[in-house]
């Protein structure tokens, strides 16, 4: 998609919107300028992904055409509750919490590191699953990612655990500073240092950061000036990248450290991880 949005000269916006908002925008103008000092560690936490007690398949209703529906994925039989909504957490369609919420909370990361058009240096992952459930995913699960230029690790941790959130908030994104953690969420932040609520230190240098009129303005603004959209689909694409990284350390060996080449975007030395980056399609939604 990136590589025909470039030759045919097209403005493309993906759906990760919240960089359109003025306080992920605030959020990343404080990172960048250096606030709260060098970011080492950001940590994203999450709640569970759902489990739901495995019952018999059904007849799909009138009206929905089944096959359709699946179109590439697997042929499998019809269930009212892996359909719709949620797809989300069936292995076949989607990918759980990590690609649902994630491609959002890990687009915030890679707004406010200023890391859109580069990827990890390498991956780990591992989950708790349930022993019997009709979804694919795992209730708990973590993730690690290591970046370089600028060097610092990223977290996925779900459900969250320890004291380093904003209390009462079930998701949000820290970033770890020399000064102390920024603490965010869509909508807003906190800074904390030595475990207690503080004031933001003031300062910091001058940065650049793009702004929006909206994400859907943005859009049409960026048809008008030829100028890439902030969402644009390299972004997209990056960060979409990152929370599949996550999902295929988990299915390729669970706690098993993966390097990544994200120039290439393989992994050099996991040639079964590697199989992972792509599915065969089911006749006849073959690709073309």
């Amino acid at each position: 998609m990136v590589d025909a949005a470039r030759k045919h000269g097209r403005m493309v916006q993906v759906g990760i919107h919240h960089r359109s908002e003025p306080d992920i925008r605030e959020i990343a103008t404080i990172v960048r300028s250096g606030r709260i000092g060098k970011v080492r560690e950001v940590k994203c936490w999450m709640w569970e992904n759902p489990v739901k007690e495995p019952t018999p398949p059904q007849d799909p209703p009138q009206g929905l055409d089944w096959d359709r529906w699946l179109g590439p994925a697997p042929k499998a039989p019809y269930h009212p509750e892996r359909v719709h909504f949620n797809f989300r957490w069936c292995r076949d369609y989607a990918g759980g919490f990590m690609t649902d919420w994630g491609v959002h909370m890990l687009n915030v990361v890679t707004f406010a590191m200023d890391i859109d058009h580069k990827g990890p240096e390498s991956v780990e992952a591992k989950g708790v699953f349930a022993p019997k459930n009709l979804y694919d995913f795992p209730m708990e699960m973590e993730a690690r990612w290591e970046f370089k230029d600028p060097d610092f690790s990223l977290s996925w941790i779900q459900p969250s655990k320890g004291g380093d959130v904003i209390p009462g908030q079930n998701y949000g994104m820290t970033f770890y500073g020399e000064a102390g953690e920024l603490r965010t969420m869509f909508g807003g932040y906190k800074f904390y240092k030595d475990g207690k609520e503080a004031e933001l230190p003031a300062g910091g240098k001058a940065v650049d950061v793009p702004s929006s009129p909206g994400h859907f303005p943005n859009w049409i603004q960026s048809m008008r000036t030829r100028k890439l959209p902030l969402a644009d689909v390299e972004v997209g694409h990056r960060t979409t990248s990152i929370c599949q990284l996550g999902n295929i350390a988990l299915f390729a060996g669970a706690g098993k450290r993966l390097l990544w080449d994200w120039k290439a975007e393989r992994f050099p030395k996991d040639p079964e991880a590697s199989k992972l980056l792509a599915r065969e399609y089911r006749a006849p939604y073959l690709p073309r």
